[in-house]
């Protein structure tokens, strides 16, 4: 009987730390995610991430259109062209982004100067003849970089547009 009641006190000890060390851990988790004097705290009504995030989040306009003048064949007759639409982004946010925000089904591929737009919503590069393919503006200038490392501002008017030929 005494070797079981020692073997019993054991395990009760062992409990009891274990449970101490778990109370302190869960301490020490919750004063390690305090929030400091004056700092900004979550409410039932909003939080202060997704307040960051607002403020840090820059609305940029895109549309998806065809080269003025051109037509398209009729294998691709089926592309509507997509009227200009607002979308919220990160502050960074680049012109790549801005497209795969939008609602348009994009393909492209990584290239030796960044990522190349290979169609967008089936109209694919080279469909329309060997010139054929896909451009980008962003407030009417041609950017000279990619559109992945090209950073957007609050309030850019990013425009893609198939063009059948350089004019």
């Amino acid at each position: 009987m005494i070797e079981e009641k020692s073997f019993k006190a054991r395990w009760q000890g062992r409990i009891v730390v274990g449970s101490i060390a778990m109370l302190l851990a869960m301490a020490l988790t919750l004063t390690a995610c305090a929030s400091p004097a004056g700092a900004p705290t979550t409410s039932a009504t909003g939080s202060a991430a997704g307040e960051a995030s607002q403020a840090a989040a820059m609305e940029v306009t895109i549309s998806i259109a065809v080269q003025e003048g051109s037509e398209l064949s009729e294998q691709n007759a089926a592309f509507v062209p997509t009227e200009a639409m607002t979308v919220r982004l990160s502050q960074g946010a680049t012109a790549f982004d801005a497209l795969m925000a939008s609602d348009a089904e994009v393909t492209s591929e990584e290239s030796a100067y960044g990522i190349y737009v290979t169609a967008i919503d089936g109209l694919a590069n080279g469909s329309e003849g060997p010139s054929s393919g896909w451009t980008y503006t962003v407030n009417g200038e041609m950017p000279t970089e990619s559109a992945d490392v090209h950073r957007l501002a609050s309030s850019d008017e990013v425009r893609w547009t198939f063009v059948t030929s350089f004019k």
